[in-house]
């Protein structure tokens, strides 16, 4: 780990004036980390979390900073807000909310698309994937629609940015396929993002299920509002010290000086 650090920004997102505030745990007679930080937006919805827990598991799309941010100020001010949607940096293709397909069970609200560009009568090319699916996954894909004689053939372009496969498909097969939706569908570069299994800690360390990402705000908003009150009532408290601090070096001073006290020779 020596090439492992904190970002500069870490800071700016779990303030160093909130230390002092946060509950910290108890190892042994040492105090070690806060039991939980509180970070100036939800990180939860940022980062996104996927995993599996005793008896629990979860699933938290990603969303942009930038619109979380908007969404506190205008819960602020009382304006209108507009939905959330995930976000995923980097992210060139499409996240849109959930098409009905006829028969699907799906719970899904968004889904994910890749990018497929038509070169020319017989060759496309994926430029991007669908969240989560990694260029081995969809070389798999390729490699069964190759068996089932689906495509002619593919062969791989990427550099460390950018995903590149270049698919050869049948005579005329391009004519059937006359729209994007359909070549999505074909190369499987559309996926789903649930938010109906959203279960995370609140405040209290208690496991909660969430509806929607609006309702992980609500849940994180009076946790630190309620913060920014303490610290400033904290701060006030050290201010107020520092000012009897000062006031007596000052009366001291004066007193020193206007020969009240005499420090000479003593």
């Amino acid at each position: 780990y020596i090439f492992t650090r904190l970002q500069d920004v870490t800071r700016l997102i779990y303030p160093v004036a909130d230390d002092p505030l946060l509950k910290y745990n108890d190892d042994d007679g040492y105090r070690v980390e806060p039991e939980m930080y509180v970070p100036i937006i939800p990180m939860a919805l940022v980062n996104g979390i996927e995993g599996i827990g005793t008896g629990w598991s979860t699933s938290v799309p990603m969303y942009n900073p930038l619109h979380l941010i908007q969404w506190l100020i205008a819960d602020m001010d009382g304006s209108s807000k507009d939905e959330l949607m995930p976000w995923v940096r980097g992210f060139t293709g499409t996240i849109r909310p959930k098409r009905a397909v006829k028969g699907s069970t799906s719970m899904a609200t968004f889904e994910s698309t890749g990018k497929v560009n038509v070169k020319n009568t017989s060759t496309v090319e994926i430029t991007e994937l669908p969240v989560n699916r990694w260029t081995e996954d969809q070389k798999m894909l390729l490699m069964k629609l190759l068996a089932a004689k689906t495509i002619s053939s593919f062969r791989e372009h990427h550099t460390e940015e950018k995903v590149s496969f270049r698919v050869t498909l049948k005579r005329n097969q391009l004519k059937v396929l006359n729209d994007e939706e359909k070549l999505l569908r074909l190369f499987k570069l559309v996926t789903p993002i649930h938010t109906s299994n959203m279960h995370l800690f609140d405040a209290t360390g208690t496991i909660k299920k969430f509806n929607r990402p609006e309702d992980i705000i609500e849940e994180y908003y009076p946790v630190r509002l309620n913060l920014y009150g303490d610290r400033k009532k904290y701060e006030l408290s050290k201010l107020q010290t520092k000012k009897k601090v000062l006031d007596n070096r000052s009366r001291f001073i004066e007193m020193v000086s206007g020969g009240d006290i005499k420090i000479q020779n003593r």
